[in-house]
């Protein structure tokens, strides 16, 4: 939960973010990135209350159909994509 603050979008004054990704956290601030991929940075100092899900937000079974090649050709792709950071 976040306090208002008019710098914010409305969408995160005091509202719970139900699904992101924290996408980097130095001593005082976290940076998140929401379900539409855009990144938001907070002061840690402005964070009221943190949590984490016990489950991924992957759906169960997504992956069940993908063949052991299909499954290393994603895995290469996304990690072509953190190295473009």
């Amino acid at each position: 939960m976040y306090d208002a603050n008019p710098r914010f979008p409305r969408p995160f004054r005091q509202k719970q973010i139900p699904s992101h990704f924290v996408t980097d956290e130095s001593g005082d601030s976290v940076t998140i990135r929401d379900i539409s991929s855009k990144e938001h940075s907070f002061k840690k100092s402005e964070i009221k209350t943190r949590s984490t899900i016990p489950t991924s937000l992957m759906p169960p079974g997504l992956m069940s159909s993908f063949s052991v090649h299909e499954m290393a050709s994603l895995l290469d792709y996304l990690e072509a994509l953190a190295k473009k950071k």
